[in-house]
């Protein structure tokens, strides 16, 4: 594949149809810095915001995309297939999303794709080929909500596999398991009001905000505090991770079949000098295993955007020391091997934009899929995929 610069992908973004009233090459800025580093453009209209992409197999990767409307809210959630060799979008689906404000969630199995909307889901094959009808959620479900005046909003759920069977949260009401087929809707787990300590007939209602089926569909797993806790499907509780670390949310991503790394940065202290070191672990929720924290070649701060079973891909922001450009940032992206631990820096861009890079998902080989603002509003975007690091 030919490698080129942003200069001359940005020409190129320019000349695509937008779908848009307005066109990018009337507010796009070319005289700003260019990125650093060598990419693939991938064609993709530049009017929607990238959101994640996942590996199917060994060519293709699931790019999902949302596209908004004329008045700024979310009318599809557009899948596209996109295949590795030949760098092309071989399929392209637009599912409609039934809330204007919230995207609607994928779940990826292994011959299906389910997207969940608000109230209702349907499932696409892994071709986007076929398309379901929507599937209702029982009313039931979204009654009941409100506490104290308070409405704690729509119940987050995931939909097995089997699309019988689903997990079902509501901060008032709890975690329920439900069938859809004969209507049993079993309790796992009620809950918990923690009293704030100036009055104890107050609190906040200690549940998880959102509930995830695992592989297999026989144990499900919820993310609080940055920490993930597995259940059965009789509501016990499995195993709860040890990150002990800095970033207040997890990374984990449901759809990803890998190990959960954690970040925990160091500080050490020796003959009157201070530094800091970062260390990474790696937690298997399907095991329920966690391995030991150890050295990597990440900077204090750093949040993972992108993870596998071979990598972690993070950005990270550093003020430009020059006094002439103060308030210029520089915005980089690197990849850390994880058999290595040793990261390498493969994207970089200096400019006054924030949070510049969106980083997309990574391949098995390392190949990083990222878009980027075309424009200060963040209305136009543009896509690349760096090359594989193996």
């Amino acid at each position: 594949m030919k490698k080129i610069l942003l200069i001359s992908f940005l020409l190129l973004a320019l000349m695509l149809p937008t779908g848009c009233d307005t066109p990018p090459g009337d507010q796009a800025d070319l005289t700003v810095s260019p990125i650093i580093g060598e990419f693939t453009p991938i064609d993709l209209p530049d009017d929607r915001s990238r959101s994640k992409s996942y590996q199917l197999t060994e060519d293709t990767m699931l790019i999902s995309d949302i596209q908004y409307g004329t008045d700024y809210t979310i009318e599809n959630i557009v899948l596209s297939l996109y295949d590795l060799n030949q760098n092309l979008i071989i399929k392209e689906l637009a599912v409609p999303n039934d809330n204007d404000s919230v995207a609607a969630r994928l779940r990826i199995c292994e011959d299906k794709i389910i997207i969940k909307n608000e109230k209702a889901f349907c499932w696409v094959d892994l071709e986007l080929s076929q398309v379901s009808e929507p599937i209702a959620l029982p009313d039931f479900i979204f009654e009941n909500t409100v506490d104290d005046g308070f409405d704690y909003g729509p119940p987050t759920y995931d939909v097995a596999a089997d699309l019988r069977h689903i997990i079902y949260n509501c901060l008032v009401k709890g975690t329920h398991y439900y069938d859809l087929q004969t209507g049993e809707n079993r309790l796992l787990f009620a809950p918990k009001q923690e009293p704030y300590w100036y009055e104890p007939d107050w609190g906040l209602w200690q549940s998880p905000t959102s509930v995830s089926f695992l592989p297999g569909d026989q144990k499900f797993a919820f993310e609080k505090y940055g920490e993930i806790t597995t259940i059965g499907l009789d509501g016990k509780i499995l195993w709860t991770t040890d990150f002990d670390q800095d970033e207040y949310d997890s990374v984990w991503d449901p759809n990803i079949d890998a190990p959960v790394p954690g970040l925990r940065t160091n500080r050490h202290s020796e003959f009157q000098q201070t530094w800091t070191r970062t260390y990474v672990a790696l937690a298997d929720l399907q095991e329920q295993t966690q391995t030991e924290y150890r050295p990597t070649e990440c900077e204090a701060g750093t949040i993972i955007e992108a993870y596998n079973d071979n990598y972690f891909a993070y950005q990270r922001v550093i003020r430009d020391p020059k006094p002439e450009t103060s308030e210029n940032y520089i915005y980089e992206v690197a990849i850390v091997d994880l058999a290595t631990l040793t990261a390498q820096t493969v994207l970089s861009y200096e400019g006054e934009s924030s949070g510049f890079f969106n980083i997309s998902g990574i391949t098995d080989n390392g190949q990083l899929l990222f878009s980027w603002p075309l424009t200060d509003g963040a209305s136009y975007y543009a896509s690349g995929l760096t090359p594989p690091l193996r």
